[in-house]
Protein backbone atom coordinates (compact mmCIF):
# COMPACT_ATOMS: atom_id res chain seq x y z
CA UNK A 1 0.00 0.00 0.00
CA UNK A 2 1.27 3.21 -0.54
CA UNK A 3 0.18 6.41 1.39
CA UNK A 4 -1.92 8.31 -1.68
CA UNK A 5 -4.71 9.36 0.17
CA UNK A 6 -5.12 13.57 -0.89
CA UNK A 7 -7.10 14.27 2.44
CA UNK A 8 -4.53 12.40 4.98
CA UNK A 9 -7.99 12.14 7.08
CA UNK A 10 -8.63 9.12 4.39
CA UNK A 11 -4.97 7.26 4.52
CA UNK A 12 -2.92 5.27 7.02
CA UNK A 13 -0.08 7.49 6.44
CA UNK A 14 1.62 4.44 6.14
CA UNK A 15 3.96 2.44 3.48
CA UNK A 16 2.31 -1.50 3.93
CA UNK A 17 3.31 -4.48 2.17
CA UNK A 18 2.75 -7.89 2.80
CA UNK A 19 1.70 -11.67 0.91
CA UNK A 20 -1.07 -12.18 -1.58
CA UNK A 21 -2.41 -15.86 -1.93
CA UNK A 22 -5.02 -17.13 -4.37
CA UNK A 23 -6.02 -21.03 -4.53
CA UNK A 24 -9.21 -22.30 -6.34
CA UNK A 25 -10.19 -25.28 -8.09
CA UNK A 26 -12.26 -25.71 -11.22
CA UNK A 27 -14.27 -28.38 -11.60
CA UNK A 28 -16.30 -28.34 -14.85
CA UNK A 29 -17.74 -25.14 -15.34
CA UNK A 30 -16.67 -23.79 -11.61
CA UNK A 31 -14.40 -21.43 -10.61
CA UNK A 32 -14.38 -21.53 -7.29
CA UNK A 33 -11.38 -20.49 -4.33
CA UNK A 34 -10.63 -18.08 -2.27
CA UNK A 35 -7.85 -15.04 -2.13
CA UNK A 36 -6.18 -13.85 0.97
CA UNK A 37 -3.73 -10.58 1.79
CA UNK A 38 -2.56 -9.50 4.81
CA UNK A 39 -0.21 -6.18 4.89
CA UNK A 40 2.06 -4.58 7.74
CA UNK A 41 3.36 -1.25 7.79
CA UNK A 42 7.37 -0.38 7.67
CA UNK A 43 7.34 2.99 6.98
CA UNK A 44 5.85 6.53 7.03
CA UNK A 45 3.77 9.28 9.40
CA UNK A 46 5.30 8.33 13.29
CA UNK A 47 2.02 9.98 14.50
CA UNK A 48 0.05 7.13 13.04
CA UNK A 49 -0.68 4.08 14.17
CA UNK A 50 0.41 0.99 12.92
CA UNK A 51 -1.28 -1.25 9.82
CA UNK A 52 -1.87 -4.36 9.98
CA UNK A 53 -4.68 -5.17 7.52
CA UNK A 54 -6.30 -8.65 6.73
CA UNK A 55 -8.67 -10.14 3.26
CA UNK A 56 -9.82 -12.99 2.50
CA UNK A 57 -12.27 -13.00 -0.30
CA UNK A 58 -13.63 -15.84 -1.44
CA UNK A 59 -15.41 -16.09 -4.81
CA UNK A 60 -17.40 -19.40 -7.25
CA UNK A 61 -18.40 -18.32 -10.48
CA UNK A 62 -20.23 -20.67 -13.07
CA UNK A 63 -18.62 -20.51 -16.83
CA UNK A 64 -21.29 -20.17 -19.83
CA UNK A 65 -20.25 -20.45 -23.49
CA UNK A 66 -18.40 -17.77 -25.63
CA UNK A 67 -16.81 -16.57 -21.95
CA UNK A 68 -19.89 -15.41 -20.19
CA UNK A 69 -19.59 -16.40 -16.19
CA UNK A 70 -22.13 -15.89 -13.36
CA UNK A 71 -20.72 -15.11 -10.37
CA UNK A 72 -21.09 -14.38 -6.52
CA UNK A 73 -18.49 -11.95 -4.47
CA UNK A 74 -18.15 -11.75 -0.52
CA UNK A 75 -15.15 -10.34 1.05
CA UNK A 76 -14.27 -9.84 4.87
CA UNK A 77 -11.41 -7.31 6.03
CA UNK A 78 -10.50 -7.52 9.79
Amino acid sequence: MIPTATPSVLGTGKWSAGPTVVALVQPEHWTIGVLANNVWSFAGQDSRSAVNAFLMQPFINYNLAKGWYITQLADHHV
